[in-house]
């Protein structure tokens, strides 16, 4: 909310600024007094009013006189359309603006103002030019010649004053120009009291010096802004392109300038004005790539860096005449430039909804229309004054409020921010005592992993250690004589042997289905099926041994429909260790008990497999290491890998179900499993 209102205040503040400038600007009227044949009548003329003298002047081409010269009778003179560049008419002669001539114009003033001081203001003559008023040389402005060699340029807007003794004054003024595109008098002359030509001239410096002086405001500001936040360069673009305005604004000011710095010469100041057109217009590019850079093609962008830098060059090296003769072609790539950057992407940026695009568009609309305004009032097709430069110092002002807005919801955001991080401090302490109990359990399973990956280690090394060192002994044996080869030394071997094959095997069994990548071939399986092939299997293995395997159906009526997600086959290897492992621990009872339940938590049902035996049992405190890998609960046990129940946990686990064992010790022990249960599809 505060920083809509900043924004509306800022509009305002602006808009009242050229409101202001359009009040200086027109309370002056000026009126026009037509010249004819040289001669312009002033006999209905008001003191204190402003007049423009237009019309046909009395021209002498080719030719540079002075008042004395006039007193001859062989002149012969053409009339030219003044205030205008010579080469409209006289384009048949030479077909450009160089050469050079002379102007006379006879002025006829009233009775009442003979002793009245008056005033001219002579806008453009190119580019050189000398002033006499009834004989007296009252003003020269650079150096007239009629060659390249001797002429010094020097363009600028300039006013004189004298007092008419007689009722008809006469002005000549001669000018030459070897230069520029324009020559002759093609600049407004204004004439009137002293103290209104004077007062025309300081508000038009008053308006100059605003203008001026809001782009150099505009500029110091965002410069000092970039030094402040060295990390946002298009702080630096808008603070070169203010400081470019306001440098080119100055330059245009030529009677400003001059007052300032009056031994630059003019060829400098034309170069460097338009180089700050071209160096801005990079700046400009560059800022609005960094505001929307994923609205500007960038094809597009490195064209217009390339026409921007060949645009330099020509500026720089060109002859004078040569770049501003061709100023309107120079040009045309610079708009196509503009025109992109502005235009294009502007409303790119407007219709993603990206941020400052509204005010973009409102800035773009106002210099399309003093664009417009301009161009009117230049080819004189409307009588107006110049806005172009007020609407780019708006355009300007836009740049920077959508800056300061953006950096006022970012300094919201922090505030926000900080209040969150304010009332998070209020529990941080118990957070981190929290954490630092979390972190301390984290540590204390990677300590158990740690001795579990070293015990595993020595466990791997032992028992493969062992067999290899058997045999090897008794091959050393049997090589120096020592023990003669016999059937059972080689059975002891294989034996050995065998061993070391199943625990390889056991290993990497487990290694598969502990990764992540192993994947069981799951199926629906009908338990009551799944389990009458158990018993097949298996009661014949046992009956072979002298044991009898016995099965109890808990499940009831449903036993028929009862289905399960599973891989048969590693099924059957979980049943296979727990019977046998059964079998090997029974102590006085040949008998193995095969059970089948199911059991619901809520709404879910499972199914649950236990294999009984009547063996030795578990002790109580083993009883939670029985699934460990390498878990033997005698130490020099040494039948079996010690892998085969972590191998079946592993197998339960991938099934998403769970391993267990009840044990009583000297009576026996209950391993089983559970799988949640599945209906048929």
């Amino acid at each position: 909310m505060k920083s809509k209102v900043r924004l509306m205040v800022l509009l305002l503040l602006t808009f009242f600024l050229l409101f202001l400038a359009l009040i200086f600007k027109h309370n002056e009227a000026i009126e026009d007094v037509v010249v004819r044949q040289g001669v312009a009548q002033l006999d209905a003329i008001q003191k204190d009013q402003i007049y423009n003298v237009t019309g046909d002047w009395e021209f002498h081409w080719k030719e540079l006189l002075e008042p004395d010269d006039f007193l001859m009778t062989a002149l012969n003179p053409i009339y030219l359309k003044t205030p205008r560049s010579w080469v409209d008419t006289i384009k048949e002669h030479e077909n450009n603006s160089i050469g050079y001539g002379t102007y006379r114009l006879q002025l006829v003033y009233p009775e009442d103002l003979m002793g009245e001081k008056q005033a001219f203001y002579l806008g453009y003559i190119g580019v050189a030019y000398k002033v006499w008023v009834d004989g007296v040389l009252l003003d020269e402005v650079g150096e007239v010649s009629s060659n390249k060699e001797g002429e010094i340029p020097l363009l600028k807007s300039n006013f004189i004053y004298f007092e008419p003794d007689q009722e008809q004054v006469e002005v000549i003024i001669q000018v030459s120009n070897h230069e520029f595109r324009e020559g002759g008098i093609f600049g407004d002359v204004l004439t009137g009291s002293r103290t209104a030509i004077t007062n025309y001239i300081v508000k038009n410096l008053a308006i100059d010096l605003l203008l001026i002086g809001g782009f150099l405001f505009i500029g110091i500001y965002h410069l000092v802004m970039f030094g402040v936040s060295k990390n946002d360069i298009t702080f630096f673009y808008i603070g070169m392109i203010g400081l470019l305005a306001a440098l080119r604004n100055m330059l245009l000011c030529e009677y400003l300038f001059y007052l300032l710095f009056p031994t630059v010469p003019w060829t400098l100041m034309t170069r460097v004005e338009y180089l700050c057109e071209v160096v801005g217009l990079f700046f400009l590019v560059s800022l609005m790539y960094k505001m929307y850079p994923k609205e500007v093609n960038k094809h597009v962008l490195n064209l217009a860096y390339a026409m921007i830098g060949i645009l330099v060059l020509y500026y720089l090296f060109a002859p004078m005449y040569i770049y501003t003769s061709t100023l309107t072609v120079s040009m045309i790539p610079l708009g196509l430039i503009l025109f992109y950057f502005i235009f294009v992407v502007g409303l790119k940026a407007l219709a993603e909804g990206r941020e400052g695009a509204k005010l973009n568009v409102f800035g773009i609309i106002l210099l399309t229309f003093a664009s417009i305004n301009d161009i009117l009032s230049y080819t004189q097709s409307l009588q107006t004054i110049p806005m172009l430069g007020y609407s780019t110092l708006f355009f300007l002002m836009l740049q920077g409020i959508i800056k300061s807005d953006r950096y006022t919801k970012l300094y919201e955001e922090n505030r926000e921010l900080t209040q969150t991080l304010v009332k998070s401090n209020a529990t941080l302490e118990s957070k981190v005592i929290e954490r630092t109990e979390k972190l301390g359990q984290t540590n204390k399973r990677l300590e158990e992993l740690n001795n579990s990956r070293a015990e595993m280690l020595a466990f791997i090394a032992h028992d493969l250690g062992s067999p290899i060192i058997a045999i090897k002994t008794q091959l050393s044996l049997m090589k120096e004589g020592y023990v003669a080869p016999n059937e059972q030394l080689y059975e002891q071997m294989i034996q050995k042997s065998d061993y070391m094959k199943r625990l390889v095997q056991d290993l990497f069994e487990l290694s598969k289905l502990e990764s992540k990548e192993y994947v069981m071939l799951k199926k629906n399986v009908n338990v009551k099926k799944f389990m009458e092939d158990v018993w097949k299997v298996f009661s014949h293995e046992l009956n072979n041994q002298q044991f009898m395997l016995s099965f109890t159906n808990m499940v009831g009526a449903q036993y028929d429909s009862i289905y399960i997600e599973a891989d048969q086959q590693r099924l059957m290897q979980v049943l296979s260790n727990f019977i046998f492992n059964a079998v090997k621990y029974s102590k006085n009872v040949n008998k193995v008990e095969l059970r089948v339940m199911t059991k619901y938590k809520g709404s879910k049902g499972y199914v649950q497999v236990e294999v009984e035996d009547y063996g030795v049992g578990i002790e109580a405190e083993n009883i939670p290491f029985v699934f460990n890998r390498f878990y033997r609960e005698q130490p020099h046990q040494k039948d079996g890998t010690g892998l085969g129940l972590t191998i079946a946990k592993e197998i339960i686990h991938k099934h998403g179900g769970v391993v267990g064992v009840t044990s009583i010790k000297g009576k026996g022990s209950t391993f089983y499993f559970t799988l949640p249960m599945k209906e048929e599809k």
